[in-house]
């Protein structure tokens, strides 16, 4: 069937944080993505395709509804709208995150969609299942950092909350590692097992609030002649993930 204008309404309300909040859905647009997500627990509410009758061969059980290239045009968020757009459920975190087990990063402040987005796939990449967010940071489902994600928003859980009232209810025997442009080489530095590995803001840094939690100051080592002030935090999370897996293989 043709989508309604109450569907392509709602669609477009998702790209304010507010509007996904209340209705816990969100958007992800594109073949290769949208049938990534629907092979995980994520439920899927609704889906829009240009041959929808097409698709709806691979997925008989899911509801779905037809779209014009001018609607699709209308509801995509993405400068060349796509064939295939889902609209799925917010996922309800129930497990509590146990950093006595394994490291969790804390993102501190961390505002671009695109950083958010890549940081999540890299996570779920070299394993870690669990992003624990300040409430300052952009939106896990934001549509920018849905499609950044490419998937992985399903392996990973995001949490929001207060940082520092998060990483004192552990006490203050898990480590807790900082990054900064002056630290331990992370090269030559023993990376803790468990724990949190906080990463700051992409401009100022990690904020004076979470700064006296720090216990172990980290910096990823520059080999060049500096000419960048500092490197981007999605990938100073990659590289510092990296060599968190290379020394602990099994966390």
């Amino acid at each position: 069937m043709n989508i309604s204008k109450a569907k392509v309404k709602l669609i477009r309300s998702l790209d304010s944080k507010n509007a996904r909040s209340e209705a816990g859905l969100f958007v992800a647009e594109g073949e290769k993505l949208v049938k990534d997500l629907l092979k995980t627990s994520l439920k899927c509410k609704f889906l829009v395709h240009s041959d929808a009758v097409k698709f709806q061969k691979d997925n008989p059980e899911t509801e779905y509804y037809v779209a014009d290239t001018a609607t699709m045009k209308q509801i995509s968020f993405l400068a060349t709208p796509p064939e295939l757009l889902g609209v799925f459920e917010i996922p309800i975190l129930i497990e509590k995150t146990d950093a006595h087990q394994a490291p969790i990063i804390c993102l501190d402040g961390i505002r671009d969609p695109g950083n958010f987005g890549t940081i999540v796939r890299t996570a779920d990449w070299f394993g870690f299942h669990h992003i624990i967010c300040s409430k300052d940071c952009v939106d896990a489902y934001n549509p920018k950092c849905i499609q950044a994600s490419m998937g992985a928003i399903a392996s990973v859980k995001i949490e929001y909350t207060d940082l520092v009232s998060y990483i004192s209810s552990f006490g203050k025997s898990l480590p807790v590692a900082g990054t900064f442009m002056e630290g331990a080489n992370i090269y030559t530095h023993d990376l803790q097992k468990n724990g949190f590995i906080v990463f700051g803001n992409e401009g100022t840094g990690i904020s004076r609030e979470v700064l006296p939690l720090i216990t172990h100051k980290i910096s990823i080592p520059s080999f060049g002649k500096k000419q960048a002030e500092s490197l981007n935090v999605a990938s100073s999370v990659a590289i510092i993930a990296s060599e968190f897996r290379r020394q602990n293989t099994v966390f």
